[in-house]
């Protein structure tokens, strides 16, 4: 269960493929049609209204949050120390968006609606993963927008990232514990405080209490997986983050269902308890179309959203149906995608890495 065998890795990809499939099905078939959408960007009704699948996917960035714990501890586990971690990090997640975050302008300001345009001020802070809710709090007279609305999700990761480096700095032996401790801690503080006032707005920023039960799933399904020393901890662990998502499923819900939610997210740590455990039933995420999409799921991730929607939005307005347009679409989003997985995430992560060699000396990372 713990040797890192290709077969075993592959499984991921196919659940970012899934994580993906289910976005994108979201946001091309719900999110910007009638009647979820007020504005019809895309001008139609949607026929997938009320279909659950695709009401609910969302619930796929959930999934790539869990897959992030589990490669963020294994990232860790593999670098030098903190300065290798975040070049590891900035390499991987920085040439992409940048490429992303340009084409998404340009081509928006050509052929997407009015109030998705971009201003310098959207640019500088996407690129830099400033969160508009809150630079609205810190600068409230100079309005800011994400390039792209999906950029929100980068804006959690790297505060996961920065927390989990920080832990894992105090101690590399106690990391399992330490973060479990984190976890309770911000769950018991926002129970207390809440999300309200300078308090609430500190948990949110740092504990991010709502994702956070899934970065720590994901973190011990890795220490199980590894068969590290603290896979005991980590076993006892992974129960505090599903019961405390089941409860917020519950009883936090919103106009969401609480049942479906309850569901979705027992089917996503059913998926890494089945994959723990090397189930065959999970043959499926190896196949090759999975994978591919996998692979490419960052890459699709950043260009779906606006550059997909606008190009259905052309599609619908000359009169195709949404059923013609979004195959279309999708099968363009998923060229570029590989495209830009091989021209950019690999050739820039590995540019990134060669720039930065200096820093993962031994006497820069020895003492961190």
């Amino acid at each position: 269960m713990g040797n890192s065998t290709g077969q075993r890795i592959q499984t991921l990809d196919g659940f970012r493929a899934l994580a993906i499939l289910l976005v994108t099905a979201f946001h091309f078939t719900i999110t910007f049609t009638a009647p979820r959408d007020p504005l019809s960007h895309i001008p139609v009704t949607s026929p997938f209204s009320g279909f659950l699948p695709f009401e609910y996917g969302w619930i796929g960035v959930e999934l790539f949050f869990v897959i992030s714990g589990f490669v963020i501890l294994m990232t860790l586990r593999k670098s030098a120390g903190i300065l290798d971690f975040a070049r590891r990090r900035i390499a991987r997640i920085w040439p992409p968006l940048i490429v992303a975050a340009t084409l998404t302008a340009i081509i928006v300001r050509i052929i997407g609606p009015q109030d998705w345009h971009t201003m310098p001020q959207d640019y500088v802070a996407s690129l830099l993963l400033l969160d508009p809710k809150f630079m609205a709090i810190a600068a409230p007279d100079l309005p800011v927008k994400w390039v792209d609305p999906v950029y929100w999700s980068l804006a959690v990761e790297i505060r996961f990232y920065a927390v989990a480096a920080a832990i894992y700095a105090v101690s590399r032996e106690a990391f399992i514990r330490n973060w479990l401790i984190w976890q309770a801690a911000v769950a018991f503080a926002a129970l207390i405080i809440g999300t309200e006032g300078m308090g609430g707005l500190i948990i949110t920023v740092v504990g991010m209490p709502k994702y956070l039960p899934y970065f720590t799933f994901g973190i011990c399904c890795y220490e199980i997986w590894s068969q590290g020393s603290e896979r005991r901890w980590a076993l006892a662990g992974a129960t505090l983050p599903a019961l405390l998502v089941l409860e917020a499923s519950l009883f936090h819900a919103d106009t969401r269902s609480p049942l479906v939610l309850v569901v979705a997210n027992t089917a996503i740590f059913s998926l890494f308890v089945l994959f723990l455990r090397g189930s065959s039933t999970l043959a499926i995420f190896s196949s090759r179309p999975m994978l591919l999409i996998g692979q490419t799921s960052y890459s699709f991730y950043l260009i779906h959203d606006f550059i997909g929607v606008s190009l259905i939005r052309l599609f619908v307005i000359a009169g195709a149906p949404l059923l013609v347009a979004v195959p279309i679409v999708y099968g363009i989003c998923l060229a570029a995608a590989v495209a830009m997985f091989r021209s950019i995430e690999m050739r820039g992560k590995d540019l990134v890495m060669r720039w930065t060699d200096r820093l993962t000396r031994p006497q820069l990372v020895r003492n961190l």
